[in-house]
């Protein structure tokens, strides 16, 4: 069961209560990326359904970016996969602090740092679904879904999804093994974010890490340094010069005539 949470310190600070929810929420998910610098993957489309606010994706990008305006986040694109435009978002825990402690309220959110360098309980339980029986013959045909259950959670359709990108690679476990790895590293809380990589991989019928490097045809004798150029005699010279002369003339009589 979602539950949202509306704290009063953080209502104050921004001034409005659905910022302060936002806010609550991201805070919430910085604690638990796995992007060692804080950055959070959401689409805003992801966020409105985890809030469970009755809000467009557009209402709730201009809420995280009115929460940037404040300065209490910071936002970004992809600095790697140029084609990604969803932004990424990083909450900065020192301005809110500040924030907090000097409307008068005591600040008693725990460090993202002690979060996590600990293992949590909650965190290592949240990616198992209430009902593990639902996925467990799932997962021991297919060690590919384990590897996306254990990084993301339950994912609905997984099975089917997975067969549907099967047979657009000739090694597909290698592709999304490094799809996931790539999710990871950007903080991805969704597999929908591993579905775009595979979408803009798909022309790909070979894991691009292991492509056959581009053939290069040895180089004509004629272009070796060895061998030594022979200057063109004054004859051949002289004929080549006439020959384009007689190029020009022709040229010109044509766009003589084409003026009459």
């Amino acid at each position: 069961m979602k539950r949202i949470v509306l704290k009063e310190e953080l209502a104050v600070i921004t001034g409005d209560y659905k910022l302060a929810m936002v806010l609550n929420q991201m805070m919430y998910w910085s604690r638990r990326t796995k992007n060692r610098d804080g950055w959070v993957y959401k689409s805003g489309q992801e966020l409105a359904e985890d809030m469970l606010m009755n809000v467009s994706a557009y209402s709730m990008r201009t809420y995280l970016k009115k929460l940037t305006q404040l300065g209490f986040m910071e936002e970004r694109r992809n600095p790697v996969m140029k084609w990604d435009k969803t932004m990424q978002y990083r909450v900065c825990w020192e301005t809110i602090q500040g924030a907090v402690e000097n409307a008068g309220y005591s600040w008693e959110e725990e460090s993202v740092s002690n979060v996590k360098n600990s293992v949590s309980k909650k965190e290592n339980t949240a990616a198992i679904p209430e009902n593990p029986a639902k996925i467990t013959p799932e997962r021991r045909e297919d060690p590919l879904a384990s590897l996306c259950i254990d990084q993301f959670g339950m994912i609905e359709g997984l099975e089917k999804r997975l067969a549907a990108w099967r047979p657009l690679f000739q090694d597909f476990e290698a592709v999304l093994r490094e799809a996931l790895a790539k999710a990871a590293s950007y903080g991805a809380r969704s597999f929908s974010y591993v579905e775009k990589m595979l979408e803009s991989w798909k022309t790909v019928k070979r894991p691009f890490t292991q492509m056959t490097p581009v053939k290069t045809a040895p180089v004509p004798a004629w272009l070796s340094n060895d061998q030594p150029v022979i200057p063109s005699s004054p004859e051949t010279l002289a004929a080549l010069r006439q020959q384009a002369e007689l190029l020009k003339e022709g040229l010109a009589a044509k766009k003589r005539l084409r003026r009459a």
